[in-house]
């Protein structure tokens, strides 16, 4: 039952980081530029957690480990934005959310490494067949390819990867709140220093645009929060395989709001990733020895 009520988190999880992307077409199409809304969102993201962790009076004092980690992982939660965002100016949206989503692999090779995870045949096989399902419910375009974008998005995938490892890491230690709380105000610093160097630094020009900017953090946070939450049970790897399905919530929200429709390709698609998890899934294929979570390595 724990670890079926830490898969539902999981999966309210990928739902809020889903409708993230619906709130910032808000903010965008009030005028709000996109270092504006990079910098609300983790803005909105400390500003949140600093309150939590203010009415639950917790101690904001944590050790130089895991405070070494939530550096990391600010670092790479701020890689990971800008990556994505630039490549998406150089390729097909399709194309940069297939690549972004290598980095499930990237984290199982690295269980694989640390023994916390059988990276065997199967499960490559079907972390193979969770990608070219996602490349056809995507409808991936191949056309627009530009090596400074593949590179980009690359950046990103590997970004998420290193943020996910280093706040699992910290926050079996000191909480997810405490820990995405201290990683979102280093992302924060950093966003704002390349936004005022970028720019420019518009603001939204409509309520609804606020909404969007507020509403974006918000879910970008609790979806965090309670992935990280819902982590320790079932372990680092499974919970980062089961949020490949982010975007495929993503298209069926967009078919809900925006009355879009997929082609049987895409349907196919859809089914090839849900089959994929469902087999990553099967109790025979669980890790050898790992039966509830991630152990992770001893504290340095």
């Amino acid at each position: 039952m724990v670890q079926a009520g830490a898969i539902a988190t999981v999966l309210v999880s990928s739902f809020l980081v889903s409708i993230g992307p619906n709130f910032s077409k808000l903010a965008y199409q009030s005028g709000a530029s996109m270092p504006l809304v990079i910098a609300g969102r983790f803005l909105v993201t400390v500003l949140l957690l600093g309150g939590l962790l203010l009415w639950q009076r917790r101690s904001m004092l944590a050790s130089p480990r895991v405070m070494r980690l939530c550096l990391l992982g600010g670092i790479a939660n701020a890689f990971t934005s800008f990556g994505v965002l630039t490549a998406i100016t150089r390729l097909d949206l399709s194309l940069v959310i297939l690549i972004f989503y290598l980095h499930p692999v990237f984290i199982a090779w690295l269980g694989h490494v640390r023994g916390t995870y059988d990276l065997n045949r199967f499960r490559l096989f079907c972390c193979a067949l969770i990608l070219v399902g996602l490349a056809l419910a995507l409808s991936v375009s191949f056309e627009r390819l530009d090596a400074a974008g593949v590179a980009l998005a690359v950046i990103g995938a590997v970004g998420a990867a290193v943020l996910i490892v280093a706040n699992g890491d910290a926050a079996r230690e000191a909480g997810a709140v405490l820990v995405n709380f201290y990683s979102a105000v280093v992302a924060l610093v950093l966003v704002c220093a390349v936004a005022i160097a970028v720019g420019p630094l518009d603001l939204p020009g409509t309520g609804a645009g606020w909404f969007g900017l507020f509403g974006t953090g918000a879910a970008m946070c609790l979806g965090l929060a309670l992935f990280f939450a819902a982590m320790p049970p079932i372990g680092m790897v499974r919970a980062t395989m089961i949020t490949v399905v982010e975007p495929v919530i993503t298209i069926l929200l967009a078919m809900a709001l925006f009355g879009e429709r997929l082609s049987p390709l895409q349907w196919f698609g859809v089914t090839i990733v849900v089959a994929g998890l469902l087999l990553l899934e099967a109790p025979s294929r669980r890790p050898i020895g790992v039966s509830t979570g991630h152990r992770g390595p001893q504290p340095r």
